[in-house]
């Protein structure tokens, strides 16, 4: 199976960066996040504080549990 770790990030609704996390060696626990489909589905939401980047889920989820 193929799988492919990128990340694409929209500004004003229109892509703007494209990150590629194929390297485990240079990447995080984020090549392992899923995008969804539709936004009823999503549960991960970035925001910066103070110059640093954080994330928040949406939803309560179980560690090792899969969507």
């Amino acid at each position: 199976m193929v799988r492919f770790y990128a990340i694409q990030t929209l500004t004003e609704g229109k892509p703007s960066h494209f990150v590629d996390a194929q390297n485990k060696a240079t990447s995080n626990w984020m090549r392992y996040v899923n995008c969804a489909m539709t936004e009823a589905d999503q549960n991960l939401v970035a925001f910066q504080y103070k110059g640093g980047i954080y994330y928040c889920t949406l939803k309560p989820f179980s560690p090792g549990i899969q969507a």
